[in-house]
């Protein structure tokens, strides 16, 4: 039986958050700590909250959204759009501690948005080349 009840505590993982406690262990709902609220009790033992000082010392990765946003109006639509969905998940999952998830999607956010113009460019070359012929093979004719 613990010794505390089932309420809501200060997330161990994450301070920013709260993290309810079942009476037993820890579930996975939690929710934005209040600025005016504070917790009744402390966490039960043997879980501690992550200090400041233990969060990565690294920069916010680019969002590539601007980039995203520019494929998808002047390349490829389909993929424009995959870029932009990862591209704004990127400050989101950062601003909740996932470090390593903002830089995956950032990571995506480029792929994609490169992709999409990678294909438009092979798009305009195959459209370039199918022009030439066609107007090779229409003075040819026409002679």
């Amino acid at each position: 039986m613990s010794s505390h009840p089932a309420a809501w505590y200060p997330d161990p993982s994450n301070p920013a958050f709260m993290r309810y406690w079942d009476g037993e262990k820890w579930t996975e709902h939690t929710q934005p700590v209040a600025p005016q609220a504070q917790a009744p009790f402390s966490p039960p033992t043997g879980f501690s909250a992550v200090s400041p000082q233990q969060q990565p010392q690294r920069a916010k990765p680019d969002s590539y959204l601007i980039w995203s946003i520019l494929a998808t109006l002047f390349c490829c639509l389909p993929f424009g759009i995959v870029s932009i969905v990862n591209a704004v998940k990127v400050d989101s999952a950062w601003a909740m501690g996932r470090y390593q998830e903002a830089e995956e999607r950032s990571a995506a956010a480029k792929k994609w948005a490169v992709t999409s113009a990678l294909i438009a460019v092979g798009i305009s070359v195959v459209y370039f080349i199918l022009m030439v012929v066609l107007g090779v093979s229409a003075s040819e004719s026409s002679l």
